[in-house]
């Protein structure tokens, strides 16, 4: 398939990229380090 990907793991990606969207991880991240400094 394109980009080598099968479509469960298509399926996968879009859900990852769902979840990022709502709930922006990166950002928290990055907090919890700056409290934890």
């Amino acid at each position: 398939g394109p980009g080598g990907l099968s479509e469960s793991e298509l399926e996968l990606k879009n859900l990852k990229e769902q979840l990022h969207d709502d709930f922006p991880v990166g950002p928290l991240i990055g907090k919890c380090r700056t409290l934890d400094q």
